[in-house]
């Protein structure tokens, strides 16, 4: 048996690439260059589904905790006056 049907899966690839088509029509392009956002998207809106991208840019991944952790430590360290060690 199959762990999801065929629908569920295109819904979440629908999904997917919708949330990146709305971040790379602000990140990458913005308000000015909105024709050559939809020339982009109409060639490339098929591989933005998370089966098809391997990379770790701004639109294939969210902020991650562990990216803030390193200056947050540095914070507590200076507070608590151990230096940067």
């Amino acid at each position: 048996m199959r762990r999801h049907d065929r629908g569920h899966v295109f819904h979440h690839r629908r999904r997917v690439i919708r949330r990146r088509l709305g971040l790379a029509k602000f990140v990458l392009f913005g308000w000015r260059f909105f024709n050559e956002y939809l020339e982009w998207a109409r060639k490339n809106s098929g591989r933005l589904s998370k089966w098809n991208l391997v990379c770790s840019c701004r639109l294939c991944r969210g902020p991650k905790y562990r990216d803030a952790r390193a200056e947050e430590k540095r914070r507590w360290r200076r507070e608590a006056g151990m230096g940067e060690a």
